[in-house]
This record gives C-alpha cells, structure tokens and sequence, in this order.
C-alpha cells in the first residue's frame, strides 16, 4: 500500500512539511471531535425518520441507525479506529495529493472532509476495524438492539463487487462480481443516478425482513476491473479491498476524491437524502409527487427507480396530508398503485391510501 509520509524520506525540507502537515492533521482531527456531530451528516433528518417511524420502522432502519451511532461514538469517545482508519485511507487514496493544500483545501479542511464525508474512511472504522461490533457490544442499549433485528449479522458483513442491472418494484436486481451469481436486495434508492451495469462496491447485510439482503448503505461506484478485484479480494483478507483501491488510483482508473459522497439518510439512498419537495409555486411536497406521478403514469416500469424519490415526503404528517388534497385525482389511482408495489414497508401502504383515496371525496 503506498504510504504518503514515505515519500517524504531522505529530504528534510519534504519531511519538516509533511510533519507539519501531519500536526495539522492532528489538530483538525481534535477541532472534529470536539463538535456536536460529524459536520455534513444527516443527523437530524435521520432521528427525525427514526421519530416519525417509530413501531413502523422496520428492522434494517434501526441496523442503519446503530452503524451511524457507532462511528459517530468512535469519533466523540476519541477512540484509536477513526485515525487508524484516516490514515489507512490518506495513506491508500491520496498519496499523491498535494500536503499543503490536499484536494485544494487547508490541511484541517481536508481532515474534516474525509472523517464526515469520505465512504472509505467510514467503511473501515465502522467496519473493518471493528467499530460496529464494540459498540454493540459496548454502548448500545438492548432496545436499539432489540429493535435492530439482524443487525448482530452487520459487522462481519465484507466488502465486495455488484453490477446493478436495475430496480423492479421493491428490489433491486444486481450481480455478486463473486460468484456472478444474480441477487435480489431491498431497494431503497441505490441504482438512483446511475446507469443500468454500473460496478459498485459494497456489503451486503441482513434485513430483518423480506428479501433479506440489503447494502448497509450506499454503495461506491467504481469501474468494472475495480469492482472484480474488490469482489475477489474478500478472500484474501478483510482489509485486502483497500489494497486494490490503491492499485486503482495509482493507475488512473479512479480520481483523488472518489470516495467523497454526499451523506444519504436512513430510509433512502439518494444523495443528499430523499427530498422535502420541489421549489415552485405550488407546495413543494405535492409538486414532487406530480412529477413522479407523472413519470410513472408514462411508465410503469420506472416505479422501482422513481419509489425511494418519495420516503421523505411519505414520512411527514404535514406533507402526507397535502399529497392526499393534492394527489388523489382519479387519474392518480394507477399511478399509486405502481408505487405501492415499488416501495418497501411501511411506504407501500401508505401508497395504497393513496391510491384507495384516489377519485372519492368527501360529501360537502
């Protein structure tokens, strides 16, 4: 694995600077961990969801909660993994980053970038260097625990290559660059802005509901020589993918900053988090819903595609009430219909009031 202090060996005036930077480093990490959260994050969207779910919320909500929980706990306790693991990531992707101004930020800047916003980073705290697992074992409650179902089975989940062909109904259809074998995983929004075969790297984790398999979060879209090797890699060890990212941005076949994502809620895998609505003149939360209704009543077949677009806006009392006023034309029912069958629970069967509220009113 390539090591960014390495190249500094034998020239004082390189050392003294990557130290420096190295100092720098330190400090930013300090400034990090001594803030509320992890800056950029969708904390409060996320216990928002978990608030409005409540007894509604299926298990692999909670699992996804608990494995932000447990990097979140990592960073405030000031435990050794998050370094460990920014430094196995710095020392893997960014080798050939300028030390002074990494990615064009300060030094502190990028520290702060890649703890809250670099999937690498994240992955090996959380994962493989054991993060989840001490926090299960170590701060989480027995009602998280409880209500997590399957999440027991996260932490030993490995990382891997997939193809994602595409999203039907309420699953999405990939490959396992493994076996080549077809999967079929719960579909929360992870083939969003991406083309049909796109390679991604990722883990698999249970659950605790129908089809049993989901990414834990978001997968990383890499290139198709990139995703195999990661998939092969898995039986070689559990850091062994780290390795052949390496390999990958020392030959060009991925960019400095790759692994750099926009955060993504629980509920959803969209980037960014599902949206609120859209900026218009009418209500932001009916205006979505006409255009994915719209789109799904041209289409039928992109409601597995378009589905996730509306967690955010199923979740809220406020906007639920508007969609109804709003949404429940006969012309919709159709439409509503296509999505309840593209939505996971508990999103399908608030698609199916909808749908039932379609064409009837209330007498004046």
């Amino acid at each position: 694995m390539p090591n960014s202090r390495g190249r500094a060996s034998g020239h004082t005036v390189e050392a003294a600077a990557a130290a420096e930077a190295q100092a720098d480093a330190e400090r930013a990490l300090q400034l990090h961990l001594a803030g509320p959260h992890v800056a950029g994050s969708l904390r409060e969207q996320m216990l928002r969801e978990v608030v409005l779910l409540a007894d509604a919320a299926p298990p692999w909500v909670y699992a996804r909660w608990t494995a932000k929980q447990a990097y979140r706990w990592l960073l405030l306790s000031e435990d050794a993994r998050p370094r460990a693991a920014l430094q196995m990531t710095v020392d893997a992707l960014y080798a050939d980053v300028d030390p002074e101004r990494p990615l064009g930020w300060a030094p502190r800047e990028f520290v702060a970038q890649l703890i809250a916003a670099d999937w690498v980073c994240a992955q090996l705290t959380t994962y493989d260097l054991g993060g989840m697992e001490t926090f299960l074992a170590e701060r989480a409650g027995p009602a998280l625990v409880a209500r997590a179902g399957g999440a027991a089975g996260w932490p030993s989940a490995g990382m891997s290559g997939y193809r994602l062909v595409e999203a039907q109904d309420d699953q999405l259809a990939a490959v396992d660059l493994r076996t080549s074998r077809p999967v079929r995983l719960l579909n929360v929004g992870a083939a969003w802005a991406r083309d049909a075969d796109t390679c991604v790297i990722g883990r698999l984790a249970p659950t605790g509901t129908g089809p049993g398999l989901m990414f834990e979060s978001r997968p990383l879209t890499v290139d198709d020589t990139t995703a195999l090797r990661v998939a092969r890699a898995a039986a070689v060890g559990r850091t062994a993918w780290l390795d052949v990212l390496a390999e990958a941005r020392t030959s060009g076949r991925l960019e400095a900053g790759f692994s750099l994502c926009l955060p993504t809620s629980l509920v959803s895998d969209l980037p960014g988090g599902p949206p609120s609505g859209v900026t218009g003149e009418g209500v932001p939360a009916v205006d979505l819903c006409d255009l994915v209704l719209d789109e799904v009543t041209q289409d039928a077949t992109t409601a597995g595609l378009m589905a996730p677009v509306l967690f955010g806006v199923l979740l809220e009392p406020d906007s639920m009430a508007a969609i109804r006023e709003g949404c429940t034309q006969a012309s919709r029912r159709q439409a509503w219909v296509a999505l309840a069958a593209a939505c996971c629970p508990p999103f399908d069967e608030r698609c199916v009031g909808l749908a039932d509220a379609c064409g009837w009113r209330p007498a004046a």
